[in-house]
This record gives C-alpha cells, structure tokens and sequence, in this order.
C-alpha cells in the first residue's frame, strides 16, 4: 500500500473519530439543555408554591392577632361599662 494511501486512510480514520466525538458532545448538549429546561420548570413551581405559602401565612398571622386582640378589646370595653363608664 503506498505511503499516499495510508495517510488517506489515517485521515479519514481521525475525521471520523471527530464527527463521532462531535456528535457526541451535540447529543451531550441537548441533554443538559432539557436538564436545564426542566430545573428552571421545577425551580419556578417551588418559587410558586413558596409564594402561595407566603401568602397563607399572612393571611394566618393576621386571623392569629385578631383573634387576640378582638377578644381582648371586647373584654376591655365591657369592663369599662359593667364598671359604670
């Protein structure tokens, strides 16, 4: 086999390994990429669901502070008048 055809044959050889390598990486890529795409998903549904968990413990802490506070006020303004205002 002459010397020419050798080198051919080598260089085809390392441009095939290229193109497989490539593909690879190509494929490795489109992998993370919906990876990625899916962690923004789950990440933007926690931040959500944080959200809506902010939002009960409002609204919660404002029934806590009125279910004190009405009962105390109540009380106060019955004394006031049993005592003869």
């Amino acid at each position: 086999m002459p010397e020419t055809e050798r080198e051919l044959i080598n260089t085809m050889r390392r441009l095939e390994t290229s193109v497989d390598k490539l593909a690879e990486t190509l494929v490795r890529k489109d992998v993370y990429d919906a990876q990625r795409q899916t962690d923004q998903s789950t990440v933007s549904a926690v931040k959500q669901d944080v959200e809506e968990i902010k939002n009960t413990l409002q609204w919660l802490s404002r029934a806590v502070v009125t279910a004190i506070v009405f009962p105390l006020l109540s009380s106060g303004v019955i004394v006031y008048f049993v005592r003869g205002g």
